[in-house]
């Protein structure tokens, strides 16, 4: 993961699991003694987070040693990384290790899947992530999306200027974008649109971009085509609604999609750890 992730989260993880309060491994488990484990895929899967993964076990004399790297494409089955330790630590770090790997590789996945999906149309267009990501975690999600082959819309409020319909609930579109134009310096700046009328307008007030949600697919190339022309330099966007299944139907007319879905909802890879004593 990038150095620039803010504050090592692994210490309040740990502590949120009570890591070194783990009263099952104490009760039955000697407390010398080692093991080894195997980190593996049940899935094929993007990897990401195993970085992070292996840095939650590494402690106490545990010692990790990956067998592949994040962004990589694996097979079911595959092996990810061994550790060799005192077994405590091993056991009590386990799940916290795998929560982080499932979810972080999960993310990665399922952008993969969709990125696929867009490049069998032939499109050139972009798939994006946006904010709705869990608190504490964007930068490595947003991470993993990338490792996936996607990228974040914005990593922030500070990114760019995104009108959405709350902003226009007290401006009309030309004054959003002359304030935006004004106020915001070099930003660029997009307009949220819900339908064809609002999406015109957007073009007509020369932003560089139109967000365009929820809209249905269908005639979805002709409303693009006006819009060029109304504004060549528009930058069109799909979002809303768009899944693996209908993506396709999307991407061929639009410049970039973007989904939520790939943070608040990919499913987690199927990863496990096996642990033997030695």
């Amino acid at each position: 993961m990038p150095a620039s992730m803010g504050e090592d989260p692994i210490g309040p993880w740990l502590s949120e699991d009570r890591a070194e309060e783990d009263v099952t491994s104490r009760s039955l488990i000697p407390e010398d003694a080692e093991a080894e484990a195997e980190i593996c895929t049940k899935q094929p899967l993007v990897v990401a987070g195993l970085d992070t993964a292996c840095r939650v076990l590494e402690t106490d004399g545990v010692t990790v040693d990956p067998e592949v790297e994040d962004g990589q494409r694996v097979d079911a089955g595959e092996l990810l990384a061994e550790a060799h330790g005192p077994a405590h630590p091993l056991l009590a770090r386990e799940r916290t290790a795998l929560n982080v790997l499932a979810h972080l590789s999960g993310i990665a996945t399922r952008t993969a899947e969709i990125v696929d999906r867009v490049d069998e149309t032939d499109a050139e267009c972009e798939v994006l992530a946006t904010r709705k990501t869990t608190p504490g975690l964007r930068e490595r999600e947003h991470e993993a999306v990338r490792l996936g082959g996607g990228r974040p819309h914005r990593d922030n409020l500070a990114g760019s200027v995104l009108v959405k319909e709350n902003h226009l609930a007290f401006v009309s579109v030309d004054e959003a974008v002359e304030a935006a134009r004004s106020n915001a310096g070099d930003q660029t700046v997009i307009v949220e649109a819900e339908t064809a009328d609002e999406a015109r307008a957007v073009a007509r007030a020369s932003a560089d971009g139109v967000l365009l949600d929820n809209v249905d697919p269908e005639g979805l190339g002709d409303l693009v085509e006006l819009l060029k022309r109304l504004e060549p330099s528009l930058t069109v966007e799909a979002s809303g609604g768009i899944t693996l299944g209908t993506v396709a139907d999307h991407a061929p007319h639009v410049d970039r999609v973007s989904l939520g879905s790939l943070t608040h909802s990919a499913p987690a890879a199927d990863v496990t750890m096996l642990v033997e004593p030695v």
